[in-house]
C-alpha cells in the first residue's frame, strides 16, 4: 500500500475512534447506558470492516453503503424485532449527521474552485445546466401524463427527477482525480445549476397546491431565480470580509483554533444559505470558494478529508434506509418502467445539450450517464409535495423509490459511461490524430510532451545538439505548424496513461513536459511518474503554486513559465543528459543569438 494511502486510511480511522469517544463522552455525562452506543458501533463496524472488505473484493463504496443502508432499514431486517436494539432506528437524528458528509464534500469542491474558474464555466453552468432542466422537466412531464398519471404528479415527477445527485457524481469524480478535467468541469457546470434551481422548483412545488396547480407562474420563477442569485452573491460577499481577519486571528489559538474558525464559517454559511432558501450544500461550496484564494487552502483540506470521508459514507448509509421496500416490491413493473423512462430521456437531453455547447464526444457521453440517474434532492422536493398534500403516501413512496434505485445505479451508469466514452475517444483517434504510427523500440534519449512555443525551443536545442527525441502534442494546430517548420512530431493524447505507455518513458533519461494546458500537464506528470518511477520529469508550469502542485505530482523539476523559461528548461534538459557546462553554455547562447535574430531585438540576449 503506497504510504499516502495508508496515512489517507489511518486519519480517517483516526476520525472514527474521535466520533466514537464523542458518542461514549455523552453516554456518561447523560447517565444513558450502552443501549446509546449501538448505533455508532454499528455505523462504525460497517465503515471500518465491511466496506474494506467490500473493496478487496471489488465492489464499489458507495453501491456498497447504500445496499448496507437497505439491509439494515426498516425495510428489511429493521422488521425483526429480535435485531431493532442492535440496529440504526434513529434515521431522523442519523440524517441530520449524514447531512454534514455532503457540506464537507462540497466545501472541499469549492477549495479547489476560484471565480474565475465559476466564470470561465459560464456557458455550462446557464446553458446545458439551465436548459437541461427546463427541458428534460417538460419530457417527464408528457412521459408521466401520457401514463395516465395527473397532472400535478407529472410535473411533480419532472422536477425533481430532472436533478443528479451532487453528492454522488463529485465524490465519484474526486475520487478519480478528475474535478480538474473537462469531464469534472462540465459535470460540476450542470450540478451548479441544479443546485441553483432548488429556490425556483420549491417555490413551483408549493405552486402545485394551489388552485391553479399546472400552470406556470413566470412572476414566481423570476422571484425565486432573483432570490437565488442575490443570495449567492451576499454569501459570498460576506464570507470574503469575514475570512481573513477569522484566519489571523486563528494563529494565536492553535491548530485547534484554526480548524474552529474554519468549521465556524462554514457552517455559518450554510446555514446562511439555508436560511436564504438554497441548500446546505451550496452554502459550503461557497465558503470553499471564500477560502480557496487563502494561502491555508491545502492545510484545510488535509484537516478535513477523514471526517468528510466518514460522514459521507454516513449520508450514503441512511439514504439507502430510506428506501420502501414494500412500497418498491409491490409496484415493481411501474418502478423500473419510470426509471427506464426517466434515464433514457436525461441521456438524451444531456447528450444533446453537451454537443451543442461543443464539448467532446468523450466528455458527453460520459456526462450524460454520470447526470442520468436522480439525485438527493429529489427527497427534499418529495418531502414539500406531501406537505403541501400534492401527493399521498403510495404515490410518495413510488417516486423515492425511483429516485433512490436509480441512485444505486450510478456507480454502473459511470463504469458504462466511461467505456464508451473511451470507446469514442479511441475511434476519433483511429480516424483524425494516428494518421502515423508511432515509432516502436526506440530508443531516444528524450521523451517531449508539447510542441508549442516551449517545445518548439526545447526540441530546437535538442537538434542543435543531434541528441534524438520523440515529441508528441495533443494539439493537432500545433503538430501541423511544427511538422512545417521540420520537425517530427506526432499526436495524441499525451496525458493518457495507455497512450503514455506506448511512447516507454521508462526508457528514457529525460521526460519534458510543455503542454499549454495546466491540467494536461498535471495528468501528464502523475502517469509519466507512475510508469517511470526513476526518470526525470522536467515541466512547465504558470506559477509557483502549480509548481509546487506539480512536484508533488512527480515532476523532478517545475520551472514556471516566464520570459526566457524555454531556454531555462531546455538548459537543465541538456544538463540532465550529461552535456558539459561549456557546451550547453555554447548552445544556449547560439539559440539567444538566433532568437534575438529572428525577433530583431537585441534586449532578449539578457533575458
Amino acid at each position: 500500500m503506497a504510504f499516502g494511502q495508508l496515512a489517507k486510511e489511518r486519519q480517517v480511522g483516526y476520525a472514527y475512534v474521535n466520533l466514537f469517544r464523542f458518542s461514549k463522552g455523552l453516554s456518561v455525562a447523560s447517565g444513558v447506558g450502552a443501549e446509546v452506543l449501538i448505533e455508532p458501533i454499528v455505523y462504525l463496524g460497517m465503515a471500518g470492516l465491511v466496506v474494506p472488505l467490500a473493496r478487496r473484493l471489488g465492489l464499489n463504496e458507495i453501491l456498497t453503503f447504500l445496499l448496507l443502508g437497505v439491509i439494515i432499514g426498516p425495510g428489511a431486517l429493521g422488521q425483526l424485532e429480535i435485531l431493532q436494539p442492535y440496529l440504526i432506528t434513529n434515521t431522523q437524528q442519523i440524517s441530520l449527521l449524514a447531512d454534514l458528509g455532503v457540506i464537507f464534500l462540497m466545501f472541499t469542491i469549492g477549495l479547489e474552485l476560484s471565480p474565475t474558474r465559476l466564470y470561465a464555466m459560464r456557458r455550462l453552468i446557464g446553458g446545458v445546466g439551465g436548459l437541461q432542466i427546463v427541458i428534460t422537466t417538460i419530457l417527464l412531464t408528457m412521459a408521466m401524463m401520457a401514463l395516465g398519471f395527473s397532472e400535478e404528479h407529472a410535473i411533480l415527477f419532472g422536477m425533481a427527477m430532472s436533478l443528479s445527485s451532487t453528492a454522488m457524481v463529485m465524490h465519484l469524480l474526486s475520487e478519480r482525480r478528475a474535478l480538474a478535467s473537462p469531464l469534472g468541469r462540465a459535470n460540476f457546470g450542470v450540478l451548479l445549476a441544479q443546485d441553483l434551481a432548488v429556490i425556483p422548483l420549491l417555490f413551483a412545488v408549493s405552486n402545485l397546491a394551489s388552485d391553479d396547480a399546472g400552470t406556470v407562474d413566470f412572476m414566481v420563477l423570476g422571484l425565486g431565480v432573483g432570490q437565488a442569485i442575490i443570495v449567492v452573491i451576499a454569501m459570498y460577499s460576506i464570507g470574503r470580509l469575514v475570512a481573513r481577519p477569522f484566519l489571523v486571528h486563528s494563529q494565536f489559538g492553535g491548530r485547534a483554533g484554526f480548524m474552529a474558525i474554519i468549521l465556524l464559517i462554514m457552517f455559518a454559511m450554510s446555514a446562511g444559505a439555508e436560511l436564504g432558501g438554497l441548500s446546505a450544500s451550496l452554502g459550503a461550496l461557497l465558503a470553499g470558494l471564500v477560502f480557496a484564494s487563502t494561502a491555508s487552502r491545502h492545510q484545510i483540506e488535509a484537516d478535513i478529508e477523514p471526517f468528510k470521508t466518514l460522514l459521507l459514507g454516513l449520508f450514503f448509509l441512511t439514504s439507502g434506509m430510506l428506501l420502501p421496500l414494500s412500497s418498491m416490491l409491490s409496484n415493481l413493473p411501474l418502478v423500473l418502467l419510470l426509471i427506464v423512462i426517466m434515464v433514457v430521456i436525461k441521456i438524451m437531453v444531456i447528450g444533446t445539450l453537451m454537443l451543442l455547447f461543443k464539448q467532446g464526444r468523450a466528455v458527453t457521453v460520459e456526462s450524460a450517464f454520470l447526470l442520468a440517474p436522480a439525485g438527493e434532492f429529489a427527497f427534499v422536493l418529495l418531502a414539500t409535495a406531501s406537505s403541501h398534500d400534492v401527493i399521498n403516501q403510495e404515490i410518495r413512496e413510488i417516486l423515492l423509490a425511483v429516485a433512490l434505485i436509480s441512485m444505486m445505479t450510478l456507480p454502473i451508469m459511470a463504469k458504462l459511461g466511461g467505456h464508451f466514452g473511451k470507446k469514442l475517444h479511441r475511434d476519433q483517434e483511429d480516424v483524425t490524430s494516428h494518421l502515423d504510427e508511432l515509432p516502436e523500440n526506440n530508443t531516444s534519449d528524450v521523451l517531449l510532451l508539447g510542441i508549442g512555443r516551449v517545445g518548439k525551443t526545447i526540441a530546437e536545442a535538442l537538434e542543435m545538439q543531434n541528441i534524438p527525441y520523440i515529441a508528441v502534442d495533443n494539439r493537432m494546430n500545433h503538430v501541423r505548424e511544427a511538422r512545417r517548420e521540420g520537425i517530427e512530431v506526432f499526436f495524441g493524447e499525451a496525458r493518457r496513461e495507455d497512450f503514455l505507455m506506448r511512447l516507454q518513458p521508462e526508457k528514457r533519461q529525460v521526460v519534458v513536459i510543455a503542454l499549454d494546458d495546466p491540467p494536461s500537464v498535471y495528468a501528464a506528470t502523475r502517469s509519466v511518474r507512475k510508469l517511470a518511477p526513476n526518470v526525470r520529469i522536467i515541466t512547465r508550469s504558470h506559477d509557483e503554486d502549480s509548481a509546487n502542485r506539480l512536484r508533488d505530482a512527480g515532476a523532478s523539476m517545475a520551472i514556471p513559465d516566464m520570459l526566457g523559461s524555454s531556454l531555462m528548461i531546455s538548459e537543465q534538459t541538456l544538463r540532465c543528459l550529461g552535456l558539459p557546462q561549456d557546451l550547453i553554455s555554447s548552445t544556449q547562447q547560439a539559440m539567444r543569438l538566433k532568437r534575438a535574430e529572428r525577433l530583431n531585438l537585441e534586449d532578449s540576449l539578457h533575458d
